[in-house]
Parts: C-alpha cells; sequence; structure tokens
C-alpha cells in the first residue's frame, strides 16, 4: 500500500513539475518575442 501512495504522489508531482516548465518556456518565449517585435520596430525592418 506504502509502494503504491508513493507512485501516485510521485506521478502528481511530476506532471505537476512538466506542466509548471512548460508555461515557464511559453511565458519565456512570448517575452522574446515582444522584445524582438520592438527592436525590429526600432530598427525599421517592420
Amino acid at each position: 500500500m506504502k509502494f503504491f501512495k508513493g507512485v501516485i504522489v510521485g506521478t502528481m508531482f511530476t506532471v505537476g513539475t512538466a506542466m509548471l516548465y512548460r508555461e515557464s518556456l511559453i511565458n519565456v518565449g512570448n517575452k522574446f518575442m515582444k522584445k524582438g517585435k520592438k527592436i525590429a520596430k526600432k530598427i525599421g525592418v517592420m
């Protein structure tokens, strides 16, 4: 029973960590896109 409980807790922890990691990657990507667009406008590319 303890092993089964440990497996469930470990799986939940792993899934939670993976979701947070994916969200942070998406947010970082959006920030870089916004900065890139601002720089492009300043240079006059866009």
